[in-house]
């Protein structure tokens, strides 16, 4: 497939620009023109680069990518230098969705972790630059005991998680940020969810979820963030039969 074309593809499917974001989303470093396999991260790292051509690939989609807004433009260290220099060496292209892809309404991180839970009735929620990135949902059964919700998300995750079980009472209303999502905690706590879960937090929101009776999953920023690329990645696949790898490279955090 032509690189322009799957470019312009993801430009429109996933819309970088429909909120304001740090990341400088879409196609940041230009390889091949023509794109033969896709390598789909979670972060656009020397790993995964060197990874996506031991894998075949010249076509990298990350959800973390290499340029930001608050990094100082003109300035390459070393460092940077050498993984641009791997990227043009071997003609690797590398595309970041971030902020758009959190939110995406079919392959975004949030709705993917939404439908592996069965939830039921979908609202919007976590406000952030001026979007509403997170979703809020019911659970089937209203009765659903917490360490049982906890060994369904693991399972779907296939990963373990903290689980912190403050309400005392059964899952019956769960709000979920994936990554770095405590902002969404203040929100979960006014519309009177019991539950909520994103990637990771700080240690004085436990006591701000634990006082307020708020069970709290933190189930990775990483591992949260592994489910967009690989929507993504299926849904190329699917649409342009495009071969494709998932790297992973879990940072545990």
């Amino acid at each position: 497939m032509n690189r322009n074309e799957l470019v312009s593809y993801l430009d429109s499917y996933l819309d970088p620009d429909k909120i304001k974001d740090d990341s400088i989303n879409g196609l940041q470093v230009p390889g091949d023109e023509q794109v033969s396999k896709i390598a789909v991260a979670t972060d656009a790292t020397l790993d995964t680069f060197k990874a996506s051509v031991e894998n075949g690939c010249n076509f990298l989609f990350a959800h973390h990518g290499m340029f930001w807004s608050y990094r100082k433009e003109g300035r390459i260290t070393p460092l940077f230098k050498k993984k641009l220099q791997f990227l043009f060496d071997n003609n690797l292209s590398v595309y970041a969705s971030h902020l758009p892809l959190d939110m995406h309404p079919e392959c975004g991180n949030n709705k993917v972790l939404f439908d592996l839970l069965e939830l039921q009735n979908p609202e919007l929620m976590g406000l952030y630059h001026g979007s509403l990135i997170g979703m809020m949902g019911t659970v089937k059964n209203q009765k659903t005991n917490f360490n049982d919700f906890v060994t369904l998300i693991e399972t779907q995750l296939q990963d373990k998680v903290n689980a912190y079980h403050f309400s005392g009472k059964p899952v019956k209303k769960v709000a979920i940020i994936t990554g770095g999502g405590q902002f969404g905690l203040k929100e979960a706590q006014e519309r009177d969810f019991d539950t909520f879960i994103t990637g990771e937090m700080n240690h004085y929101m436990y006591h701000v979820a634990k006082e307020n009776g708020i069970n709290v999953i933190l189930a990775g920023h990483y591992r949260t963030e592994t489910l967009g690329p690989k929507a993504v990645a299926q849904h190329l696949k699917q649409k342009f039969g495009l071969d494709y790898v998932f790297l992973d490279f879990p940072t545990r955090l």
